[in-house]
């Protein structure tokens, strides 16, 4: 038992020291419970010639192996993004066909800002597409211009942070069955306490890794278009007789809108000339004692 318990202890040394990718980096793996392996380490040394050199040159050459099977394996994972701005001649009608594509094409929008203006309508959509489908849906779109202003495409290629952060995930999972290993030999609670502490460093660092790995996942599975859209209506130009002819309609209005506003007011105006002529009578009242005196 006591020799099972040394070989663990080497193996995850062994572990540790092969690298530091099961941490974030400007961190350090963190020391083993001095408790459960404070005996088994004063006889590492001598247990160490376990692992001849001709079982680490093995154990290289399969990781290695491994590494390069894995990285034939991963395809490229691109990150595809475009933005497009156009003027549009029929609003209603491009507008459709954007989400008749978009339906066509499995795509959805994310996010919708639509603008009316007296001399312009115009919509600003996120798109979301499978990527499969993003070139696609990009041609069609651009096609619908009267006017394209601007079309660019850029691609990021995350593939090496991708495959990084895979193999971080792996390898922050096999120390924790370790950890978890180590656990099940634990004796005394605080080398339980120490030991599950580790555990949930790892296995918020594990979910982490996860969380940002299906981040990434999603943005290379779904492109993004931001598409701009617009309509210009045509004005009329009004010259001086024109311009005079607006003024007096919107003085009317204004006087319109005067007596509409005494209309809802009447309540109160006759309130005040209530009390105003209230406040005449008591003061002429009082004014004819003061003579009479």
């Amino acid at each position: 038992m006591k020799t099972k318990l040394i070989i663990l202890i080497i193996s995850v040394l062994f572990a540790f020291g092969c690298g530091n990718l099961s941490y974030e980096e400007g961190k350090s793996a963190p020391d083993m419970p001095a408790k459960v392996y404070a005996t088994s380490v004063e006889n590492a040394t001598s247990s160490a010639d376990k692992f001849t050199e001709s079982e680490l040159k093995q154990s290289k050459k399969t990781q290695s192996n491994d590494e390069t099977t894995t990285d034939d394996k991963i395809e490229p994972k691109i990150i595809k993004t475009a933005d497009i701005a156009m003027e549009i001649e029929e609003y209603d009608i491009i507008k459709a066909q954007i989400y008749s594509n978009l339906k066509k094409w499995n795509g959805y929008i994310s996010k919708e800002n639509e603008t009316n203006e007296s001399w312009r309508t115009s919509n600003t959509l996120i798109i979301k597409v499978p990527k499969e489908n993003f070139d696609t849906l990009v041609a069609v779109i651009a096609s619908a211009a009267s006017e394209l202003n601007y079309k660019n495409i850029s691609l990021q290629d995350v593939t090496a942070e991708f495959v990084d952060m895979q193999s971080r995930l792996k390898n922050k999972k096999e120390t924790e069955e370790q950890y978890r290993t180590i656990l099940k030999q634990a004796k005394t609670i605080e080398e339980i306490l120490r030991v599950n502490e580790y555990i949930r460093q790892l296995r918020e660092e594990i979910e982490a890794t996860e969380g940002r790995l299906k981040y990434l996942t999603n943005r290379v599975s779904f492109s993004t278009i931001n598409l701009e859209f617009y309509k210009v209506y045509e004005t009329e130009y009004r010259g001086f007789g024109g311009k005079v002819a607006d003024g007096l309609e919107n003085g009317w209005k204004g006087v319109l809108f005067f007596i509409v506003g005494l209309a809802n007011i009447w309540p109160t105006i006759l309130v005040f000339i209530a009390i105003f002529f209230g406040l005449r009578f008591i003061y002429r009242r009082r004014k004819r004692r003061r003579k009479t005196s």
